[in-house]
């Protein structure tokens, strides 16, 4: 876009007095002050060059002030610190680099009288400390006595980044060794073996397809939650599915003592969807049951085909509180304790946003708890314009 003397943004500032007045004006503004302090990201009001004339105190605590007025007059870049806004004499805006910054391409579309919304990725120096920070930025032009204004809000997500990449980049190095053990554990099943070794070469294969699912399981939540996840429907038998669900499920340390059984007979109803998501679903909803359940206990699964679909149901003896039955599809909740209640959550998430089908339950001392996964016989279709 194209400003003035071919800066991506005026250069131009206000003189201090102007800012004053301006500063003053807002904070006669009866509880506007008290408003923006209410709000825990940062947020600051800017004037028509893109200068700071008034701040909340969550943004004075992320960058380490206690007075305002210590940033009156700033642009934003220069306020956190960034190293490009220090490479021009004009400041935060009028780099090369600013054509490329989400919160420099967020002010421009404010400029417009357009609402802008972006990522920005910045590298701050403050008191000689480095730091890559990851930001999302809000912009919002307003008019307050024929002066143009910007309420620009911050949001740092730079934990939230860091964490995701490292998550990324663990699950792919896990993947890759885990790959390298299976195939070992592969070649060993074929060598000739005392009985006992092949016992045990067996019990080996078993967890390592558990730790294949468990990865390919936490990959699945990170990318429907975030949006990305692709699902390749293929169609298949119900009953396969089933058996498949119930020979993994009976390898869990929760399968033991008790029994698990499949009710459906022969191939069952055939429908097209995504097999992996479903099988994950019902994993989850298997061994929920197993652990909700007393040794000596069964686990039933199986499947029922309706006029628009085919319903999956899980059953189990035991019965969930009322307490429980009200929260179990709130993300991180559980029973078991800390870094548990993923699974319903997870489930759900799958079976509505990206199965395009339904989940539910009912559970009482005399029948048991019994979930439901509901999918229709093949994916809707929705015709683009």
């Amino acid at each position: 876009m194209a400003t003035n003397d071919n800066y991506f943004l005026p250069p131009h500032r206000a003189p201090q007095d102007e800012l004053l007045n301006l500063r003053l004006l807002l904070l006669r503004l009866p509880l506007l002050k008290l408003l923006l302090d209410g709000i825990p990201d940062g947020v600051m009001i800017l004037d028509s060059h893109r200068q700071m004339v008034l701040a909340n105190q969550a943004l004075l605590e992320r960058l380490g002030l206690s007075d305002e007025r210590e940033v009156l007059g700033r642009r934003p870049g220069e306020a956190f610190g960034c190293i490009h806004a220090k490479q021009s004499r004009h400041g935060c805006g009028t780099t090369d680099f600013c054509q490329y910054c989400g919160a420099a391409q967020v002010l421009a579309e404010c400029r417009m009288s357009r609402r802008g919304a972006n990522e920005c990725r910045i590298i701050t120096e403050l008191e000689s400390e480095t730091e890559a920070l990851d930001l999302l930025i809000w912009g919002t032009p307003f008019q307050l006595q024929d002066q143009d204004l910007i309420l620009f809000a911050v949001a740092d997500l730079t934990h939230a980044k860091r964490r995701q990449a490292l998550e990324r980049i663990f699950l792919h190095d896990f993947a890759n060794t885990l790959g390298a053990l299976s195939g070992q554990v592969d070649l060993l099943a074929l060598q000739e073996l005392a009985p006992e070794a092949r016992q045990l070469v067996r019990r080996v294969r078993e967890i390592k397809d558990l730790l294949i699912l468990e990865i390919r399981a936490h990959k699945q939540l990170m990318e429907a939650e975030s949006g990305s996840l692709v699902t390749t429907p293929i169609t298949f038998q119900a009953q396969e599915v089933l058996r498949e669900v119930a020979e993994l499920a009976g390898q869990m340390d929760a399968a033991q003592g008790k029994r698990l059984v499949v009710e459906t007979e022969g191939p069952g109803p055939e429908l097209t969807s995504d097999v992996t998501l479903l099988m994950r679903v019902l994993v989850n909803l298997v061994k929920n049951a197993l652990e909700a359940s007393q040794p000596g206990e069964t686990v039933r699964l199986g499947c029922q085909a309706g006029p628009s679909g085919v319903t999956f149901w899980v059953r189990n003896q035991g019965h969930m509180p009322e307490s429980v039955r009200h929260q179990v599809f709130k993300r991180s909740y559980s029973t078991k304790g800390v870094g548990r209640g993923l699974g319903l959550y997870s489930s759900r998430l799958l079976v509505q946003r990206y199965l395009g089908g339904s989940i539910a339950f009912d559970s009482s001392p005399a029948q048991g708890t019994e979930f439901r996964v509901s999918l229709p016989y093949a994916p809707e279709v929705v015709e683009k314009a």
